[in-house]
């Protein structure tokens, strides 16, 4: 009863399912389950087997939150790339622990993490990641575990957290 267990419909009718040993796919055409499992030999596997949640963003990259970083699948080839946090680089993931994920009208995607608060994804021109963190420290946000995230219709970002919920205008961020 206390365990999450993502589940993902993407794009194409493909079911997405998370648990704490790994990943699965069911294509519901044929009947068929594909799993995704990490590899320590393989740094294009995925990152860790414990799956925390599922997003399919708009350019139908799945992503992949994990307790131990972020990672996107190129569902063609099955293999994944992983952010993780890094403390000598403050542009990385805030947190390793990925509790939720949402992409933005804008195309940026939003990830909150289990301890680290909120981070915006962005790319640069050359397709570098960059994460921007929002704490309780830095931006007031009420807690640095982001369970929950949703958009509404007026271009608001609204913040589950531990301690509440917290609301961002996107239109200025």
């Amino acid at each position: 009863n206390d365990n999450r267990i993502p589940l993902l419909e993407d794009s194409d009718g493909l079911i997405w399912i998370g648990s704490t040993r790994g990943l699965s796919c069911l294509d519901p055409r044929s009947g068929k389950f594909s799993y995704f499992l990490k590899d320590a030999g393989n740094s294009r596997t995925i990152g860790d087997n414990f799956i925390t949640a599922l997003y399919e963003d708009r350019l139908k990259r799945l992503w992949v939150g994990t307790r131990d970083g972020l990672n996107v699948c190129d569902k063609r080839s099955g293999q994944f790339t992983t952010y993780r946090h890094d403390p000598r680089d403050p542009s990385t993931l805030s947190h390793n622990f990925i509790r939720c994920i949402l992409e933005d009208p804008a195309g940026n995607l939003w990830i909150g993490t289990e301890g680290g608060g909120l981070n915006r994804l962005t790319f640069d021109r050359e397709q570098k990641a960059r994460f921007e963190h929002f704490t309780s420290e830095k931006n007031g946000l009420s807690h640095n575990i982001v369970l929950s995230l949703y958009p509404d219709r007026s271009g608001n970002l609204w913040i589950g957290t531990l301690q509440g919920l917290a609301k961002t205008d996107l239109k200025k961020s």
